[in-house]
C-alpha cells in the first residue's frame, strides 16, 4: 500500500527525493523524546543519519528503499 504524511522540515543543501521504510522510521523516531529531530542523507541511494539536535546519545542509520523517478502525486 501507499502512505503520504506532511511533516514541517528545514532543508539544506539540494533537495533530494528519498524514501524509506515507513515501520523502520517509525520505530527509530519512536525511541526518542525530542519533538526535534535531524535527518542527514547525500542522495537518493546513501542511508540517511537520524540524529536529535545537541544529543549526542543517539544515532540511527536508516536504509534508503528504491523508488522509481517519481512517487505518485509528488
Amino acid at each position: 500500500g501507499n502512505s503520504q504524511s506532511t511533516l514541517e522540515v528545514s532543508v539544506e543543501g539540494e533537495p533530494v527525493q528519498i524514501a524509506f521504510n515507513a515501520l523502520y522510521l517509525q520505530e527509530a523516531l519512536s525511541a526518542l523524546d525530542s519533538p526535534v529531530v535531524t535527518l542527514k542523507t547525500s542522495a537518493p541511494d546513501n542511508p540517511g543519519l537520524l540524529t536529535v539536535p545537541g544529543g549526542e546519545d543517539f544515532i540511527h542509520v536508516i536504509m534508503p528503499m528504491h523508488i522509481q523517478d517519481r512517487l505518485p502525486g509528488a
